[in-house]
């Protein structure tokens, strides 16, 4: 696949994280926003998309496998470690009596390959990848959408499992653990539904690229549907696995995911979007803490100086100033820190 015709994949990644990016800059009001979880499975439908035109067919699931895994679980070992320091740092400082229970909390969840934060999309993605590139070289498509409506089916049964457990001091470390491994499943049904789709959709988008026409309207129509759907998906979080209207969940994320790609083809070229886009997975992992802590400032002084402002209104420089930071942040890792991500100066 010829670069210009990658771009507007990285495009839709670059719209995805700008909205992610953006509701952090008041993050009560982001908790709210059920959306955020379809926007966030977008990724997983992308990097299908992007993996189906990559991978070779000669290539041997052994090979992809561990191109895979070097790839994804590199950083993710890199990003789980470093913030495992700076959560035990912040435990040991402020829950002193809980600080050795928090380290190892911490640590079941990064072996059970939940990562901490949002690093378990590293671990999640790379396992959806490996099973359905296997899926689909061995079996076919078809098996491929087979194994995606079970995926659909058994997710919706791990989604009683509350992450308040997680979260509730007593909770022992066999339990921990034990949700922390039903999370992992969780997660890895969601994305292996959501990088399959990303397969399947790739070749449609190949074949009817060259009418744009019917994409343009399907997709506008197909993102407005999709905000539709995610203001009524109830208590909804992917960082949560939590899932009260499962099938909305998953029907929201794909429209979003297909409106998104159709959009970004009629944008290709623009420049800021395709960076976010090429360098998502960095911005993903650096958002937390330090970008939200400077945006929260801003938007502390700004609410503070002016009580009666429109949160929206207030929202809008504390978002400059979180991209800006993130832009930043972007610079140093691939000039100075490359090797977080495995790649050369």
């Amino acid at each position: 696949m010829s670069i210009e015709r990658r771009n507007y994949l990285d495009i839709a990644k670059g719209i995805a994280i700008l909205y992610l990016v953006v509701f952090h800059a008041d993050w009560a009001y982001y908790e709210t926003i059920s959306l955020r979880s379809s926007i966030l499975s977008t990724f997983f439908v992308i990097s299908g998309a992007l993996m189906a035109y990559s991978w070779k067919e000669d290539a041997s699931i052994k090979d992809f496998a561990l191109h895979r895994c070097s790839r994804m679980m590199y950083p993710y070992l890199v990003f789980s470690f470093i913030y495992f320091i700076f959560m035990g740092a912040y435990s040991a400082f402020t829950e002193r009596t809980n600080a050795v229970m928090n380290i190892a909390k911490n640590l079941i969840s990064v072996l059970t390959l939940n990562g901490l934060w949002v690093t378990w999309y590293f671990s999640v993605a790379c396992i959806a990848e490996i099973i359905v590139f296997a899926v689909a070289k061995k079996l076919g498509t078809k098996a491929l959408a087979v194994t995606m409506f079970f995926a659909v089916l058994i997710s919706g049964v791990f989604s009683f499992v509350s992450a308040d457990v997680l979260e509730k001091k007593g909770t022992s470390l066999f339990l921990y653990t034990v949700i922390s491994l039903l999370f992992l499943i969780m997660r890895s049904l969601i994305a292996i539904f959501s990088v399959g789709l990303g397969v399947l959709l790739s070749n449609y988008i190949m074949e009817k690229e060259k009418n744009t026409a019917p994409m343009v309207i399907g997709s506008i129509v197909a993102v407005l549907l999709a905000i539709v759907i995610g203001l009524h998906l109830g208590d909804t979080n992917i960082d949560k696995c939590t899932m009260e209207n499962p099938f909305l969940f998953f029907l929201s994320f794909a429209l979003m995911s297909f409106g998104l790609i159709g959009i970004s083809m009629l944008i290709r070229k623009n420049r800021i979007l395709e960076f976010f886009g090429k360098n998502s997975l960095v911005v993903m992992v650096t958002n937390i803490p330090i970008p939200v802590l400077v945006s929260g400032i801003v938007f502390g002084i700004i609410t503070s100086i002016v009580p009666d402002i429109n949160k929206l209104v207030a929202v809008i420089p504390a978002a400059v100033v979180l991209i800006l930071c993130q832009v930043l942040l972007v610079k140093i890792v691939n000039k100075h820190l490359p090797f977080l991500f495995k790649r050369k100066a």
